[in-house]
């Protein structure tokens, strides 16, 4: 039996370097966090859209464009990203065994890479299969339910990343170059876009 891998992409923060709605920024004639969309879809039909700030912006863009995810609102998302999964791991670990974590704001992240990732997370068999690029490690990343009590331990800033520098997880690093982008300022957005 194949194991239900449930993909959750986060996009719950103010964007305040942004100004704006990031995730809904048009990126190449596309809202910023459907390239997102595209790649969990390359490996899950179980993909959550994790909420915060602008919630209800992000809602009414996923009826509009009639997005394949399931909207979750994180009602403590000004408390940071670790808050943030910590509070989606407890609402999902009942229902999945492996969760990937993607960001919506990576624009070159694409099926293959969610590909290579899950599949060496099966291969090898691990705790963790993280992102290697431009010297880190990162995400997107698939965690085993091993991992989830500490996942739900999270608060402030600090997020997943902080897992794969601590002792006790297995874990296999997958060299994804596409990870290396993430979209902060509108400059950085035109800078991606005409490259």
């Amino acid at each position: 039996m194949m194991t239900k891998t449930t993909v959750v992409i986060l996009a719950a923060g103010k964007a305040s370097r942004f100004g704006s709605c990031k995730t809904l920024a048009i990126a190449n004639g596309e809202p910023l966090v459907a390239r997102a969309i595209k790649a969990a879809k390359a490996i899950s039909d179980d993909i959550y859209l994790v909420t915060g700030c602008w919630h209800n912006d992000i809602s009414k863009a996923a009826k509009q464009h009639a997005w394949p995810v399931q909207l979750l609102y994180a009602k403590e998302w000004e408390s940071g990203i670790g808050r943030v999964i910590a509070s989606v791991t407890e609402q999902l670990e009942q229902t999945c065994s492996e969760m990937m974590i993607l960001l919506a704001d990576q624009p070159d992240v694409s099926g293959a890479d969610t590909n290579a990732l899950l599949t060496a997370f099966h291969v090898e068999d691990v705790d963790i299969a993280c992102s290697q690029y431009a010297d880190t490690l990162g995400v997107p990343a698939v965690f085993n339910q091993t991992t989830f009590d500490r996942l739900k331990s999270l608060e402030g800033d600090k997020g997943a990343k902080v897992l794969f520098y601590e002792d006790g997880y297995t874990i296999t690093a997958v060299s994804l170059i596409h990870a290396s982008v993430d979209i902060d300022t509108p400059q950085a957005l035109t800078a991606w876009e005409t490259n």
